[in-house]
């Protein structure tokens, strides 16, 4: 009995490891549902071994519908983001005066308790398409030791140059 309570002790504080792992991103809340309820996402995680061939420990994703005024705050904090990336790539649409993030794909140096545990990246993916009457919205976080490159090769993105900032209307 004592054995098995340890070992559900341990699984917890993995796991909550492991949720709080982009605790120190500003998108963080939006994962938390501070932005949109979380009742209104899809959310998928993935680690362990699955994820070894891309060189990867952690996957979360979150998709979602959202208000032009959500669409704004969470594009603010991906961007504050951006500020912190190794390496970068981005896309933008619309007009210069009513243009949004489009796509952004961003490799950043691990915080906190990742940042000692053999863990040489975060990555976070951005997606926001505009439907009829919202905007569809795709955010991806991840961790491992994949280069921008084996990233891109992955999740088949080969097209695009590494280290640049990538602005197309």
């Amino acid at each position: 009995m004592r054995r098995f309570q340890i070992f559900l002790l341990a699984i917890m504080l993995l796991s909550a490891q492991q949720a709080g792992a982009q605790k120190g991103l500003r998108v963080y809340d939006v994962f938390e549902g501070d932005v949109v309820a979380k009742d209104n996402m899809v959310v998928n995680i993935i680690k362990g071994e699955r994820l070894a061939p891309y060189k990867l420990r952690y996957f979360r994703s979150l998709k979602f519908k959202c208000s032009e005024e959500e669409r704004r705050r969470i594009e603010e904090r991906v961007v504050a983001d951006m500020k912190q990336a190794e390496d970068l790539e981005m896309e933008r649409k619309g007009d210069s005066h009513d243009s949004w993030l489009y796509y952004a794909m961003m490799t950043l140096p691990p915080l906190g308790k990742s940042s000692g545990n053999g863990i040489r990246h975060w990555y976070l993916c951005y997606q926001c398409v505009p439907t009829k009457n919202a905007f569809l919205i795709t955010l991806v976080f991840m961790e491992g030791n994949a280069t921008m490159k084996e990233m891109r090769r992955a999740f088949n993105k080969a097209g695009r140059s590494t280290n640049k900032i990538v602005t197309k209307k």
